[in-house]
């Protein structure tokens, strides 16, 4: 039983918590362009100011992970984002609202982090448990996941009503410290059969030959290419989301609910194929539930 490892307990719990208030906290700071400004092209701005850095740091997180301990990474980047909620607190207003540019600060940090984080917990993964439980491990931080985006959103939207947005903030840097806590205690497990990597090359000459390898394998190429569209495609829906919730004026609470079932059909995607086993998965799949997908969202903006 997974859960019996006290080891990867430790990881799921730290990994939950921050997951939580992420949720809560990027729902809360759609919300706050929303409210203050009402502009679709604010909100844009700022989320691509948050995916940007992403994009152009993701390569090289990748290779710089592979040169350090993903484990103090993760605790770096933990503590980068504490002090920018921190930062945050120290520039709010005496209602509990932060001026807008100090989100677009966030949004860069936030976005810079994120690039190495998440190759650094994909690493660490690797090493918190046996081989044999590799399967069992990710369907469990899987189902935290999927949990954070169903619980976190709801909650946010409810406590968004009151307008103290400073709550998320203080939150949000709580479950930083939680997270750096738990990793703390978290130990890597040594692999036998794992090679030790010289690492001879220079990050950059890392990243061209990364770069070099996706170019020469067609199947790499078509998959990056679809992934960007349905990405591209996926981020006006983010925008668009909570401007619906203002101008049906449902407000925070029915963002919150709206965000929240997004986590729900995750979730029960998730579980499904969890249960049907997909022996030889094909492109065709993927166009099928893409296409889908689209069909559904036109619908939507044609109701």
């Amino acid at each position: 039983m997974i859960f019996k490892d006290r080891n990867f307990v430790t990881f799921w719990v730290g990994s939950f918590v921050s997951g939580l208030g992420d949720a809560m906290f990027l729902l809360a700071l759609s919300w706050m362009v929303v409210r203050a400004t009402g502009s679709s092209a604010t909100l844009g701005l700022l989320m691509a100011t948050m995916s940007l850095p992403q994009i152009l740091f993701s390569l090289m997180g990748g290779v710089l992970i592979d040169r350090l301990d993903p484990k103090h990474f993760m605790m770096a980047s933990d503590a980068v984002r504490l002090a920018a909620m921190l930062f945050l607190v120290a520039v709010s207003s005496s209602q509990g609202m932060p001026p807008i540019w100090s989100l677009f600060v966030v949004a860069l940090v936030f976005g810079t982090m994120d690039a190495g984080f998440w190759p650094a917990a994909a690493k660490l993964k690797q090493y918190l448990v046996v081989p044999d439980q590799y399967v069992q491990s990710n369907g469990s931080l899987m189902v935290a996941s999927q949990t954070t985006q169903i619980i976190g959103p709801a909650l946010a939207g409810m406590l968004a009503a009151s307008g103290h947005f400073d709550v998320f903030i203080a939150l949000n840097a709580a479950t930083y410290g939680v997270s750096i806590a738990c990793l703390t205690f978290v130990t890597a497990k040594e692999k036998a059969d794992a090679p030790v990597p010289a690492h001879t090359a220079s990050v950059l000459s890392g990243m061209t030959q990364g770069i070099r390898y996706v170019l020469q394998t067609p199947l790499l190429v078509v998959t990056s290419l679809a992934a960007f569209v349905v990405n591209a495609c996926l981020a006006t829906v983010m925008v668009a989301i909570p401007l619906l919730a203002h101008q049906l004026h449902v407000g925070s609470q029915g963002f919150g609910f709206m965000m929240a079932a997004l986590g729900v059909g995750g979730a029960l995607g998730a579980v499904v194929f969890a249960v049907i086993r997909l022996r030889r998965p094909t492109p065709r799949m993927t166009l099928f539930a893409t296409g889908l997908e689209g069909v559904l969202f036109i619908m939507l903006g044609l109701a």
